[in-house]
């Protein structure tokens, strides 16, 4: 499909995107990527009446998914534009390029001497009075330049209002993130009714225009992965069912009033359908018809859709739409309707706009989750796309507790719990994701563990953290994931702490707590701590509303922290820094503990204890939650693998998120934002003398996470000009490189005062060489980096 983006002098404009609609070059749709919303140019509909568009009299506008837009979206395009009322409905003067902007987007549709104008009705949603229920938008601006003044009018209701004598219509559809078949593929000659549909036809689609075989489709036009199937005969008609046009529907000899269409993905994709239209055949344009059943099938031929003795519409210029959101989804969908008991009528049913897309096969699986269980089984299990699979089981006197997951080096994290001699067999241990390799990382005789409860990580230091409320003064600690035996931090005491969770970009530690030895402190609370050294200890949220906390967890880029009450039965929130009041997700629960977030999804997970399940729910519908696994013994902890490059956070620090965004992601599948082929985003101190600082925002020399050195000549603590020395070092006379005091220096005014740049010689310095110079740590890298990509 043939775009382009619009500059406007608004940046708020950015997200408007010319599109074609019938040919390549016409540009007669405007896209907003923000809304999903197509616009139609408002020259197409001159002369058209509101009525006429609205019924599809004498236009296919309707059969095409076109309708009016309404007072809110016209509101939101003009505002968009730099050119809306406020309020909206309303009228404003304006003045500037976006008005040129908007008559090249939509179009001309009045011309004067001297003034050109923009004209369109809309849908004010105003069913009581339907003869006046509709708007229209003017405008008029000089011509040339189209850059003056232009006066601004959003009527609604206005009675003023008849008929065509306005220019046009603001007509919009949703725009389909993949492809819509809609049969408009041989019929152009005439006299190709009752042909064979191309069984080519939607195969692997990538334009929206193939000129080759005079095919046409809508929406995105990107299926590269999936091809079509058509049950034969599957014949082409052109009109009369009803506002249809262009439908293929099963052949009146040997289709047997059965009609089936497949769309099979590539290995490693599905097939995603977002919708498809059906409508009955008179010739006198359509007719009502109840059909034995409509379906959609799965790969395995399972119902993803059934609807029986369905009613099809085709009478007064209508049809029949099957919407489905979510879509469906499966490696192979196959839309199937039987109208066999129509007998010798069995072919005046016809199928239309079918809309569907596809994506990775593994984004669309349910992601690895795992967990502790206390019972008699002592073990941790996990499950992914349905499967329950035994990953490590314990002795009868040891009880798994809390489990966390690492994305960057793929492996499960998780303390245990002895009985017998005091702390003497509590461990932090990791193994695998398959639960391969175990290895013990701290052991209680070297800590002093008893009791080990929660536990997290901090990927950014590569530190495990962990809670022990049974130990002297109820330690919560901190040590290098790799099990070096000296503690990094401690960072209790303080309470009796059991859920923990780590936010390593604003480096606070949160704390589901109990604490019964200090009366100054809440018996129950939700505690916030500085990650460095435990200080600035906050009850973020404290008894009533907290009673006996079990886990945390948090979502930093909604700033909420959510938390397991056990005695209170409820998964409940609150703001991070614990403004307002907690709030109960979900209340009436048996015993919950274990928390886990999937912070993309909106969707939390919990372990009960005593229910012997682990439920879901949706953040955005929580009442609505469901168990998605029963019958387990006393499950306690929890823990979801997603991989850094879709987990929805920033992991690295550097103020990007996921494949979209971070230049350390290879794709969704990435397990880590990090990437060694940059040395500003690999999670090492690079430079020559470390200086304790990494990667970009943290080291001064990076300028982005992608930028070549964290050592550049304006921050590596060398007087290094190309030619004489001028004695001086660095943006800041060597003290973040590591400089000695006494060996320090003014600033080199050659740096510029930036840390990043590569050339501590004046901005004006001449020659061949430096400029070489300059090139060489980028053009060394790139090729790196190529090959990493490709």
């Amino acid at each position: 499909m043939v775009m382009s983006i619009l500059a406007f002098a608004s940046p708020a404009t950015s997200e408007l995107i010319e599109a074609d609609l019938a040919a390549p070059g016409d540009a007669l749709i405007t896209r907003d990527t923000e809304t999903g919303l197509d616009w139609l140019d408002l020259t197409e509909t001159t002369g058209l009446s509101y009525d006429d568009v609205g019924a599809g009299s004498g236009n296919t506008w309707a059969a095409n998914g076109w309708r009016h837009a309404t007072t809110p979206e016209v509101c939101d395009l003009l505002l968009k534009l730099g050119l809306g009322p406020t309020p909206c409905p309303g009228s404003v003067s304006v003045e500037g390029d976006f008005v040129s902007n908007h008559l090249t987007l939509l179009g001309v549709n009045g011309m004067q001497i001297g003034t050109a104008s923009t004209w369109g009705l809309f849908d004010d949603l105003d069913p009581s009075n339907p003869s006046v229920g509709r708007g229209i938008v003017k405008k008029v601006g000089l011509d040339p330049p189209l850059t003056s003044t232009v006066d601004v009018w959003l009527n609604d209701s206005d009675p003023s209002i008849s008929g065509s004598q306005f220019g046009g219509h603001f007509l919009v559809r949703r725009t389909s993130p993949g492809t819509v078949l809609t049969f408009d593929a041989n019929v152009a000659p005439p006299g190709t009714n009752r042909s064979q549909i191309s069984q080519s036809y939607g195969d692997r689609v990538t334009e929206p225009h193939d000129t080759a075989n005079n095919f046409h489709y809508l929406g995105e036009a990107d299926t590269p992965n999936a091809v079509a199937e058509y049950s034969e005969p599957t014949l082409l008609w052109d009109d009369d069912y009803g506002n249809l046009t262009n439908v293929v529907y099963p052949g009146e000899v040997g289709g047997g009033g059965i009609l089936e269409l497949k769309l099979t993905a590539d290995p490693g994709h599905l097939v995603q359908l977002y919708g498809f239209d059906l409508a009955g055949w008179s010739s006198g344009g359509g007719e009502n018809y109840t059909i034995n059943a409509v379906q959609v099938l799965d790969v395995a031929g399972g119902l993803l859709h059934n609807e029986s003795n369905k009613l099809i519409l085709g009478a007064n210029d209508d049809h029949t739409s099957f919407d489905f959101d979510p879509p469906l989804e499966s490696a192979e969908v196959t839309i199937r309707f039987d109208s066999s008991n129509l007998g010798t009528l069995q072919d005046n049913i016809g199928l239309d706009n079918v809309d569907f897309d596809q994506l990775p096969a593994q984004t669309a699986t349910t992601e690895l989750l795992y967990w502790t269980e206390q019972g008699t089984t002592r073990q941790i299990r996990s499950l992914q796309d349905g499967v329950i699979t035994d990953v490590l089981s314990f002795g009868p006197d040891e009880t798994p507790e809390g489990i966390t997951v690492s994305s960057g080096d793929q492996k499960i994290y998780w303390n245990v719990c002895a009985t017998g001699v005091q702390g003497a067999g509590d461990r932090i241990q990791r193994a695998n994701l398959d639960g391969t390799s175990p290895e013990t990382l701290f052991t209680g005789d070297a800590y002093g563990f008893n009791g080990l409860e929660g536990i997290a990580l901090n990927e950014r230091t590569h530190e495990v953290c962990w809670t022990d409320p049974g130990s002297f003064n109820a330690a919560i600690s901190c040590a290098d994931m790799d099990g070096d035996p000296a503690p990094k931090r401690n960072l209790g005491p303080g309470a009796e702490s059991f859920g923990v969770a780590v936010d390593a970009i604003e480096e606070y530690l949160y704390l589901a707590a109990t604490d019964e030895t200090n009366p100054a402190l809440p018996i129950a609370s939700i505690q916030r701590r500085d990650f460095e050294d435990g200080g600035n200890l906050v009850d973020l949220f404290v008894e009533p509303a907290v009673d006996d906390p079990q886990d945390v967890a948090i979502d930093p880029n909604s700033q909420r922290i959510y938390w397991s009450d056990r005695l209170l039965g409820t998964i409940a929130w609150g703001q991070l820094d614990g403004t307002g009041s907690p709030m109960a997700l979900v209340s009436g629960l048996t015993d919950p503990r274990g928390l886990a977030l999937d912070v993309p999804a909106q969707e939390v997970y919990w372990a009960d204890w005593t229910d012997g399940a682990i439920y879901r729910a949706s953040i955005a519908d929580p009442e609505n939650y469901e168990a998605i696994v029963v019958g387990l013994d006393n499950p306690q902890g929890l823990a979801l693998f997603i991989p850094e490059c879709r987990d929805g956070i920033d992991n690295d620090g550097d103020g990007l998120a996921d494949d979209a965004e971070d230049p350390g992601c290879v794709d969704q599948e990435d397990l880590s934002e990090r990437d060694a082929a940059l040395p500003c985003d690999d999670g090492l101190d690079n430079e020559p003398t470390p200086d304790g600082m990494i990667d970009y925002p943290d080291d001064p020399g990076c300028a982005s996470p992608t930028h070549f050195s964290e050592s550049p000549r304006c921050q590596d603590g060398l007087d290094n000009e190309i030619g004489p020395k001028d004695g001086l070092i660095d943006f800041d006379g060597g003290a973040s490189a590591g400089v000695p005091p006494a060996q320090q220096t003014a600033p080199d005014p050659g740096c510029l005062g930036k840390a990043s740049r590569n050339s501590e010689n004046s901005p004006n310095f001449c020659g061949l060489g430096a400029e070489l110079v300059l090139l060489l740590p980028p053009l060394l890298w790139l090729p790196r980096r190529w090959r990493r990509l490709h």
